[in-house]
């Protein structure tokens, strides 16, 4: 079950990156797409202040789209890895029903599991939009999961009675059906706003496309996450539940 966030985020990105930044390069007075990054700081390079004779040094490239790319196949790998460790806690279960309560799903922080960025030659300000952005995903997926809760259903323990079983398995459920105030990190609009509130280097205009092109991105790959994941494998022994690593999937 479920879709890879891995794949779907990086695609969304990227290709939303290159929207943004064809259609910014058409607007752009006395440009066309044709000639979009050839000059000045709307294109793709930047230079080194403190040139010497009036003579600026060489422009160090940054291909954009390949770090957009790099960026999300890191986000996305790590909401894959956080499905497969994520674990419920223990919870009661009364006559069939176990309840969710915040906290009770947890996992390791995003931080932790986005793999290595490409280098890009040790650049600060790459560095530090990375940084920035890796903790604002984390920090929304965070709140998210620790907000969640709702009711799984255990159907062999409806009902009560002397003839029930020691132990059963919770009936399959969408995490969709969990509810989470958290979730509002995932709009759109907000994770630009404090993307932006986060990224105190503007000069680039590459920095915003890249703003816009990932909260886009991933709005829509945390809807589809948790419309594409499924709670099983949650099994009730003495009234008590517990979901270990695997339990979504």
């Amino acid at each position: 079950m479920g879709i890879s966030s891995r794949a779907l985020l990086r695609n969304l990105t990227t290709n939303t990156f290159r929207r943004i930044r064809h259609r910014a390069s058409t607007l752009r007075p006395g440009s066309s797409a044709g000639t979009a990054g050839s000059s000045g700081s709307a294109g793709h390079s930047r230079h080194q202040p403190g040139a010497s004779g009036g003579q600026e040094p060489a422009a160090a490239t940054i291909d954009w789209e390949l770090w957009a790319w790099d960026m999300a196949d890191a986000l996305g790998k790590a909401m894959d890895d956080w499905k497969s460790l994520a674990l419920l806690k223990p919870i009661t279960v009364n006559n069939g029903i176990g309840m969710i309560n915040p906290g009770d799903i947890t996992g390791p922080a995003l931080t932790s599991l986005a793999p290595p960025y490409l280098d890009h030659d040790g650049d600060a300000d790459l560095t530090a939009i990375r940084s920035a952005i890796t903790d604002e995903v984390s920090d929304a997926w965070k709140s998210w999961h620790d907000s969640l809760h709702g009711p799984l259903t255990f159907p062999t323990l409806l009902g009560g009675g002397d003839h029930q079983p020691t132990t059963a398995h919770c009936q399959p459920t969408m995490l969709s059906a969990l509810a989470s105030s958290g979730a509002v990190y995932f709009g759109s609009g907000r994770l630009k706003a404090f993307l932006g509130v986060r990224l105190v280097n503007r000069d680039l205009p590459e920095v915003d496309q890249l703003i816009d092109a990932m909260a886009l991105a991933l709005e829509t790959t945390f809807k589809t996450f948790k419309a594409s994941t499924v709670i099983t494998d949650v099994q009730a022994t003495g009234g008590v539940a517990t979901g270990a690593p695997g339990f979504l999937r």
